[in-house]
């Protein structure tokens, strides 16, 4: 604390709260600037994955004759001066995705995305994990009908979000 008072800016931190921001590929507009902004000021761990990229604002003014024009009137960048549309999103800074892996081949694909691999290395092994075990589509459980205490078992972001926040508390 500062002799007049006023908290010193360095000590205004020491007492925060860990803040997690989930973000996915449906993230976008204000939940892209957000995460951005807390990520930039480094105030939050983004985790999840990398964000949709809708990095402007745009207008469509109809005309008469049936045709119109879509103008870009903004685009977002964040305080760092990144541009969400031409990063093509947020990344996170823990790399996760939604679902818990129910294999061990599915586990290995989600890895796959952290490793800086050349695309025909990343499907040469992709076909492997293939030959293991196919990649099967499901119908997502609604994201927010379970409490956190069910959620957690196989929303794996939220998952990492809550085991972060337990070693932040400790």
């Amino acid at each position: 604390q500062l002799s007049d008072g006023r908290v010193s800016e360095e000590d205004a931190w020491e007492d925060q709260l860990a803040i997690f921001v989930l973000i996915d590929g449906d993230s976008a507009s204000a939940a892209e600037i957000v995460a951005g902004a807390l990520q930039d000021h480094d105030r939050a761990e983004v985790i999840g994955e990398k964000s949709y990229g809708k990095g402007s604002v745009q207008s469509i003014f109809e005309y008469g004759d049936q045709t119109a024009l879509k103008l870009t009137i903004g685009r977002y960048h964040l305080p760092s001066g990144r541009s969400i549309e031409i990063d093509g999103g947020v990344q996170p800074d823990i790399v996760i995705p939604y679902f818990q892996a129910e294999s061990p081949a599915d586990t290995l694909r989600s890895e796959l995305f952290g490793l800086e691999l050349s695309w025909q290395q990343f499907q040469q092994i992709e076909a492997l994990l293939n030959r293991i075990q196919p990649q099967q589509e499901e119908a997502p459980p609604h994201r927010f009908r379970d409490p956190v205490s069910k959620r957690i078992e196989w929303d794996a972001q939220l998952a990492k979000a809550v085991e972060l926040a337990r070693q932040s508390t400790r």
